[in-house]
């Protein structure tokens, strides 16, 4: 059986990207690795990722195939010697981390103060469910309407974005959704109307100035940049310099007021991980409302679809990683170098 892990960035090259050196603290500093998921111990049913940012790391556990999660438990350790073990293999019930978990995606965030130095030894053990059967055929790819919606936008205050956009002749897309601007020197307006473009068709590419960075919008939007600072005002900021010509060259902010610092800290930790994003099932896709007439492009986010489980799964234990630990038992481990 082949078994995958993937020290995928360089701290380095990561901790450039991020304008900072790598960090000497606890940690060893800013690294990325991914090992597979194995469920039952030849399934792969998903991945965990190991990802800095700053002072925190974060191990997310991401199933797919139809495998969903329950339970998670997580310990990281210099060496062996440090995990909860005996002699038929590590013990998940004593993991430093652990949680009941629920859907395809679960994240523990991690100070650097309470890891390690130098490699990282990382058990990761999950319950899982639902991936043993034979999946139907379905379609994870949004259909949206081929003609011109009705659309109203209108700056809000309120809310996790920066504007608000109401949809009709939609269909089950119709309804009030937190919006986006794209462009800097365009007004929003009620009463446009609008094609309703995913980011993921290639003709995307041609409705905004800079279309080869849909793949890092789509990123920022499936991410949490709270952990920076960043508010609606910031998210804004980048996603006007990801998509605008203009960028900050215009001298306007259009009304707002991002910090620059938590904009340019956003901007690189998106530029060093987006590039070749795509949103899985269950993950949000932008959607450019592309108007008929001289007027703001709106973005807003919908949800890919997913496929239902598989039938005839059932409950397996899961291990991420690539080497067998030692003792009776098939559970797997993997190092995350230091950088």
């Amino acid at each position: 059986m082949l078994r995958r892990f993937i020290p995928a960035l360089s701290a380095l090259a990561l901790a450039l990207a991020l304008g900072a050196a790598p960090q000497a603290e606890a940690g060893g500093g800013a690294r990325f690795c991914q090992a597979t998921l194995w469920a039952g111990q030849h399934h792969d049913a998903g991945t965990l990722t190991v990802h800095q940012v700053g002072n925190v790391v974060y191990f997310t556990y991401a199933t797919h195939g139809g495998w969903t999660l329950s339970e998670i438990h997580l310990h990281v350790a210099a060496n062996l010697a440090g995990v909860p073990a005996n002699k038929g293999g590590p013990i998940p019930g004593r993991f430093r981390y652990k949680s009941a978990a629920g859907g395809t995606t679960h994240t523990v965030a991690i100070p650097c103060a309470q890891l390690p130095r130098g490699d990282w030894v990382v058990l990761a053990h999950a319950v899982v469910h639902g991936g043993g059967g034979n999946p139907e055929p379905c379609d994870t790819v949004l259909v949206l309407p081929e003609d011109c919606v009705d659309t109203c936008s209108e700056l809000t205050l309120e809310g996790p974005a920066f504007a608000r956009t109401q949809i009709q002749g939609a269909g089950v897309y119709d309804g009030t959704y937190p919006s986006w601007c794209v462009d800097m020197d365009r007004p929003m307006d009620c009463n446009v109307e609008a094609f309703m473009v995913s980011s993921l068709d290639p003709s995307a590419q041609a409705l905004v100035d800079r279309g080869e960075n849909l793949d890092l919008v789509n990123y920022l939007l499936n991410g949490d940049y709270s952990f920076l600072g960043a508010g609606r005002d910031e998210i804004q900021a980048v996603l006007w310099l990801l998509l605008d010509d203009l960028g900050t060259n215009s001298g306007l902010w259009a009304g707002i007021a991002p910090d620059e610092d938590v904009v340019a800290a956003v901007l690189a930790e998106v530029e060093a991980n987006g590039e070749g994003f795509v949103p899985g099932p269950g993950q949000k896709v932008a959607v450019l409302l592309y108007p008929k007439v001289e007027a703001q492009t709106m973005l807003i986010t919908l949800d890919q679809p997913e496929c239902p489980p598989p039938s005839g799964g059932g409950e397996e234990t899961a291990w991420a990683g690539d080497r067998d630990f030692p003792g009776r038992n098939w559970a797997y481990y993997f190092v995350c170098p230091a950088p």
